[in-house]
């Protein structure tokens, strides 16, 4: 986070009120200031962040949806012609997914 310098900020402050303040207030002016732009700095960088996870999830469901429309075209060309039967695929869906959850809980 960059350090902003505490001697600029001090005349700025005391420019913009028009009037001279003892060092100590406008120390603590100039704290106020750092402790603001801290706050807007730390907002920023959360507001990236969470667009960023936001972009990642739009593109992983893409993806996904993609996945699944072309499992499915699959599964309908080859019961059409026979190859496969859907009960089959049901039962062995069934098998494969209590694998999985046994493997998941392993690890």
């Amino acid at each position: 986070m960059p350090r902003i310098k505490r001697k600029p900020i001090l005349k700025v402050i005391q420019k913009q009120r028009g009037e001279r303040h003892s060092k100590h207030a406008a120390l603590w002016d100039s704290h106020r200031l750092e402790q603001k732009n801290q706050t807007d700095f730390l907002r920023s960088e959360t507001d990236k962040g969470l667009r960023y996870c936001h972009q990642r999830v739009n593109a992983n469901t893409s993806k996904s949806l993609e996945n699944a429309s072309f499992l499915y075209a699959l599964v309908e060309l080859l019961a059409e012609k026979e190859m496969l039967r859907i009960e089959e695929l049901d039962e062995r869906k069934k098998i494969i997914a209590k694998r999985l959850v046994e493997d998941f809980k392993d690890n």
